[in-house]
């Protein structure tokens, strides 16, 4: 009995190290999440801010779909996977293909949810005064809210069932420890 004390030890730390690592990846992905939305209103800040002091009329401004889009395929997305790549060696090329997916998924699927849940305020026409600029970056903070929303029940969703097996597998095993060791002690006692 002492025996096996030691290797249902060791599975249950990898299998409750994999859990933490799930939880952790999950937290991650938040932060980048919330790294580009930020990002995203910086830029449109900044494209508002360019329309103020310029006097053309016939310029015409990106949707907020648009600049997500290029914020995370420009910007997020190589250096968060040149991090990977050089943080994790071996699994580094991996992770970097499934944070590549991720974005696609989120490029797609997010933004058309967004845009059926506030009815095409997404591609909001281009704003051509001051108030109209402003009116533009709040409609803006709203959707990256929304999507906010929308991306961190997603993400939590999908950590939950991908920790769902080694959580069981964790408890399987702990179980099987406790009975060990209560046998242990009765024999002992």
């Amino acid at each position: 009995l002492a025996f096996a004390g030691f290797p249902l030890a060791l599975v249950n730390g990898v299998l409750l190290g994999l859990v933490l690592f799930v939880r952790r990846i999950r937290d991650d992905m938040l932060r980048v999440f919330e790294i580009s939305a930020q990002l995203t209103l910086q830029v449109m800040s900044d494209i508002g801010a360019a329309r103020n002091k310029l006097s053309g009329q016939g310029d015409t401004f990106p949707s907020l779909m648009q600049i997500f889009q290029g914020v995370n395929g420009i910007v997020v997305l190589p250096v968060v996977t040149g991090i990977l790549k050089r943080r994790l060696p071996l699994l580094g090329g991996l992770a970097a293909r499934i944070i590549e997916r991720f974005f696609g998924l989120v490029d797609t699927r997010l933004v058309a949810a967004i845009e059926a849940r506030n009815k095409g305020e997404v591609t909001t026409p281009a704003p051509a005064t001051p108030a109209e600029v402003s009116e533009w970056l709040q409609t803006a903070a709203r959707l990256i809210e929304s999507g906010r929303g929308l991306l961190s029940g997603i993400i939590d969703t999908v950590a939950k069932i991908v920790a769902l097996p080694f959580l069981t597998l964790f408890a399987v095993v702990f179980a099987i420890s406790s009975v060990i060791l209560l046998l242990a002690y009765r024999l002992i006692a």
